[in-house]
């Protein structure tokens, strides 16, 4: 039942919305309808990856058939049986495998989290925006995360059953819950911030550290908004949380915990050992990986418009968004945002899907550059509110902040653009240095794609659309003012997405890896109708690397042990094995009869007879 306001008027769970939250719901639900439609197109059509992808699912799939919900166990990367895996926290695997036990044992199912995560993220991303700039920066930025190549059709990333989207909703949820609780726009609770930090410490572990480092200057700068008991129950929240699971998977695995989580994942990296060199050339010689050269195609086209725009909020400074009044989110933040997140990896990451949460922290400051640069158009706040305490101080940085974000725009737009359809315009040149190689004629495309986000971003922010009602039959009426921004916002979404990132493809960008999947996938499948419930598959040693099994195991569901080829051929219980083309002949005298084979992968299942009388 609705509350009343101070005239006695019925009021609606909408309407006890704040005004900036009324306008927005409809944008809000359009960027949620899209970003669903994009992630989940497909989703489970496409074999598990043979490598991350599948070993994640496999250690769900056991967690809910083995029970193994503390210690996750892995099937088919070290070891052949089911064995600790520990590489990192449980969370995802927690929630790959609730997603089983719902859907069923498939790759819809383990990918379900990871397409929540980025949907999320999406919605994230437009609110947060909303809160730094507006409606227009939040559509804008929403756009521009995604139609990010990485981040929706990127190994490892929405459309994979992996970590790193949830690693970055729950990480870039926690940076954004302490921000607007800093500068003081929300009252946010201790214990929420402490909830967050433990989901994000439980689904990656150590590489949570970025987003702490992105932290740091909140409580700083704003330290009066961190109470000893703010601190105190967020602090406890988290220690609780996480280090239950800690202390028992001590005590269950002793050593051995410390090794998989820590000191194989994390210090060998850092220090270098067990780790072959890479044969990337930087553009930084001290960095591990060429991510400033990759980062124009796995952020094409926006990466020039954020650096630009990164450009132009570190120097304009501090500004007060349109719809508000008193201090606002300041655009330096999100600078130093993606900086913290992605600095560590630049020393120590050696992939391209690590720096996934830098696309939120980018994406916002594109949102925020188009919105100032549309300032004049776009301000709904009145001029008496702009002039209040610092009104002269405001209305010059205002001019100022807008002629730089729109001399930024132009110049972001023009360098992406001269990149061309790769996204690339310099790299490390082949003597050294840094080339740079613009492409003629450019992609004029980029330029119709930042005229859509500019044309759509005015529209969800501009009033006086008229008639702001529309009557209905049967009593009913249409605000049309927020029908034009909720159809705007959709529409939007879906041209710049559609243009950069077409329908999503089934196979994610980057993974060529797309017939071995198949074949691991059509390889276990016939051994699960083939070979009876229970039946143990016994594999040739080195038949293939360990590692390769997890997707088949997935798929085959039977219990699988690598046994002496000798073995193959006295062991009368044996009777399914696993064999390389070559093997074969080796159990020739128990008459193997092909169940399937792959010469893709020079794999062979084999029922055996009975061995021979000695």
């Amino acid at each position: 039942m609705g509350t009343r306001d101070w005239t006695g008027t019925a009021k609606t769970a909408v309407d006890r919305l704040p005004p900036l939250d009324r306008a927005s719901f409809g944008p809000t639900g359009a960027v949620l309808a899209v970003a669903t439609a994009v992630v989940f197109y497909r989703l489970g059509e496409r074999p598990l990856w043979w490598w991350d992808e599948s070993l994640y699912a496999n250690a769900a799939r056991n967690v809910v058939d083995g029970g193994h919900w503390l210690i996750p166990h892995l099937a088919g990367f070290d070891t052949i049986h089911a064995s600790p895996f520990l590489e990192k926290p449980p969370l995802a695997i927690w929630l790959e495998a609730l997603s089983i036990g719902v859907f069923g044992p498939t790759e819809f199912a383990v990918r379900v989290p990871s397409a929540l995560a980025a949907v999320g993220l999406t919605v994230l991303v437009y609110l947060v925006g909303r809160e730094v700039r507006g409606r227009a920066a939040g559509l804008v930025a929403a756009a521009v995360f995604l139609s990010t190549p990485a981040v929706i059709v990127g190994t490892n990333a929405a459309r994979f059953g992996a970590t790193d989207t949830l690693h970055t909703l729950f990480g870039s949820l926690l940076v954004s819950l302490v921000w607007v609780h800093a500068t003081g726009r929300r009252d946010v609770s201790p214990t929420l911030v402490g909830g967050v930090a433990s989901a994000l410490l439980l689904t990656k572990g150590f590489a949570a550290g970025a987003f702490f480092l992105a932290l740091l200057p909140l409580p700083i700068v704003h330290r009066e908004r961190f109470s000893p008991r703010f601190v105190g129950v967020a602090t406890a929240v988290t220690t609780v949380a996480v280090g239950w699971w800690v202390a028992a998977a001590y005590l269950t695995v002793g050593d051995y915990f410390v090794e998989e989580i820590f000191l194989e994942p994390v210090w060998h990296r850092i220090v270098g050992a067990d780790t072959a060199p890479t044969s990337h050339r930087t553009l930084v010689p001290l960095f591990e990986y060429p991510y400033l050269t990759n980062f124009q195609s796995a952020f094409r086209p926006w990466w020039f418009l954020f650096l630009v725009g990164a450009v132009v909020a570190t120097v304009t400074g501090r500004r007060v968004p349109p719809n508000h009044g008193g201090e606002g989110l300041s655009p330096r933040f999100l600078v130093w945002w993606a900086v913290a997140v992605l600095a560590p990896f630049l020393f120590f990451g050696t992939k391209m899907w690590y720096i996934v949460p830098t696309f939120v922290p980018a994406a916002l400051t594109v949102g925020w550059l188009v919105a100032t640069a549309l300032d004049g158009s776009t301000a709904t706040g009145s001029t008496a509110e702009s002039t209040g305490k610092h009104g002269d101080r405001w209305v010059t940085g205002r001019a100022a902040g807008r002629s730089a974000a729109v001399v930024g725009l132009v110049t972001g737009t023009a360098l992406a653009a001269l990149a061309g359809a790769d996204g690339r315009l310099y790299g490390p040149g082949d003597g050294g240095g840094s080339l740079v190689a613009p492409t003629i004629p450019p992609d004029w495309s980029v330029l119709a794609v930042v005229a859509v986000l500019c044309v759509g971003a005015w529209l969800v922010t501009a009033d006086g659309i008229e008639p702001t009602s529309l009557s209905l039959p049967g009593g009913l009426s249409l605000d049309v003012d927020a029908f034009v921004r909720v159809l705007t916002a959709g529409a939007v979404l879906a041209l710049v997405v559609g243009v950069l990132v077409g329908a999503p493809s089934v196979y994610g960008a980057g993974n060529g890896d797309e017939p071995t999947d198949t074949e691991f996938r059509r390889l276990g499948q016939t051994t699960a109708d083939a070979v009876p419930t229970g039946e143990r598959v016994y594999v040739q040693p080195n038949a293939a690397a360990r590692w390769f099994y997890s997707g088949y195991e997935f798929y085959a569901d039977r219990p699988m042990r690598e046994v002496p080829v000798e073995r193959l051929r006295t062991d009368s219980q044996i009777r399914y094995a696993l064999m390389t083309t070559q093997g074969v002949p080796l159990v020739n005298d128990r008459n193997p009869s092909v169940v399937a084979e792959s010469t893709h992968l020079d794999l062979v299942l084999v029922e055996l007879g009975p061995p021979e009388e000695s």
